[in-house]
């Protein structure tokens, strides 16, 4: 009889929040929220959101700053580029090619990538780890364009461990300056189609290509390549570049183990599982 009537009482509550648009809204966002909590802590075990969330430069560095998520492109009007990493000889889209002579080795990259994108990129960085002993690789850049031009990007020695970043290139920046007739940003300048007025994106694929010249016998380097969108991941990031999942797991307010219990239990709050007490932890 009970149950009879709690269900009752249930139905009508449901009937009465039907009546207001901005109850159900609020019910839609509990139970997002509720999905949300669930997956973010069975997608990033704990410690490594901790990380993730508390880390340098070495663990952000290849998200950009303060952007929406991926799926914000369905809606705009505008496709915003998405972020990307690829490391060369890892990835097979992006590959290495070593070729051996008598005094030098030379090896060579190539990825190519599409960009349909209506909007311009953050920032593109090579990352170049070497184990050269005494004499330093030497690394040629250029990006091909998709209506068939090319862009010499740089040439430069490397060190052992190296971040060339494309936008603080001043000699790239004059060069994209005599290509467009006048003053542009570099990432507007390498996507955009040379003089047009107003600026037009230069939408197709693009070809990285890199060749390195070592000098020492068994000379590795190591590149990755990494594009700074306008959109990354499922949540985004924020100011500090921190991908925005980890919050959910790995902040101190870490909201995802607010639905997270010991064991089989439950709770809505963080839990303390040596003594089964609810309790806020803020630390």
């Amino acid at each position: 009889m009970g149950g009879t009537v709690n269900m009752k009482n249930f139905k009508n509550t449901l009937r009465e929040i039907s009546h207001y648009p901005s109850a159900i809204f609020g019910v839609i966002i509990i139970i997002l929220l509720v999905v949300l909590a669930i997956y973010a802590v069975n997608a990033i075990p704990y410690e490594e959101a901790v990380r993730q969330w508390r880390g340098g430069e070495e663990v952000v560095y290849k998200n950009p700053k303060n952007v929406p998520p991926a799926w914000f492109n369905y809606f705009t009007d505008k496709d915003l580029p998405i972020s990307f990493a690829v490391v060369a000889g890892e990835d097979e889209e992006f590959t290495k090619v070593v070729t051996q002579g008598d005094t030098t080795d030379t090896i060579d990259y190539e990825y190519s990538f599409d960009f349909p994108y209506d909007e311009f990129p953050q920032e593109l960085f090579l990352y170049i780890q070497s184990d050269y002993k005494v004499k330093n690789p030497f690394l040629s850049v250029v990006l091909e364009t998709p209506d068939g031009g090319e862009i010499k990007i740089s040439d430069f020695g490397a060190s052992n461990k190296q971040t060339y970043r494309f936008s603080q290139d001043e000699k790239l920046a004059t060069r994209l300056r005599r290509l467009h007739g006048k003053e542009i940003q570099v990432m507007r300048g390498l996507f955009s189609v040379p003089k047009s007025d107003p600026l037009k994106v230069n939408k197709g694929v693009y070809t990285l290509k890199i060749k390195a010249t070592v000098f020492e016998k068994g000379t590795d380097v190591r590149i990755e390549f990494v594009n700074h969108g306008l959109v990354f991941g499922l949540f985004g990031t924020d100011h500090m570049r921190r991908d925005i999942t980890s919050y959910f797991v790995g902040s101190p307010h870490r909201p995802g183990v607010w639905f997270v219990g010991c064991g089989r239990h439950v709770y809505p709050f963080d839990v303390n599982c040596r003594d089964r007490r609810m309790v806020w932890r803020l630390d």
